[in-house]
């Protein structure tokens, strides 16, 4: 017997498409995070002094807070998404993730970019 709060089974076609949708936002992730990295220490690099030592520091701190952000966050949305359910989280984290890396991409300033890795990193948990 089926209670009424059951969900209907998933049918192999709304799998597939949600397994499709999982795959390809887990990709732009990962590809977002790979474009940034190599020229993180160029954009940094614009907002040093001249002849500044500190770049690798810079771009240190800038990918260890993200990974501290989403560090932090991940039991957050994990709750969160438990509650509202996946869909929505994913749909938020993505939108999320853009406008992290629009923030970075901007700049104008070291805490700029630090701005748009801290949202990025809170989005990638």
């Amino acid at each position: 017997m089926t209670s009424v709060t059951e969900a209907p089974p998933e049918t192999p076609v709304s799998s597939r498409r949600a397994w499709f949708m999982l795959v390809t936002l887990t990709m732009l992730s990962v590809i977002g995070m790979t474009i940034v990295l190599p020229v993180m220490p160029f954009v940094v690099q614009q907002y040093l002094p001249q002849g500044d030592p500190s770049l690798a520091v810079w771009v240190g701190v800038l990918e260890g807070v993200n990974a501290l952000c989403a560090f932090l966050a991940a039991p957050i949305l994990g709750a969160l998404s438990d509650r509202v359910g996946r869909r929505p989280i994913i749909v938020l984290a993505s939108f999320g993730a853009v406008a992290g890396y629009l923030v970075f991409g901007i700049g104008g300033a070291l805490w700029v970019l630090l701005l748009g890795r801290v949202l990025q990193g809170i989005t990638a948990a």
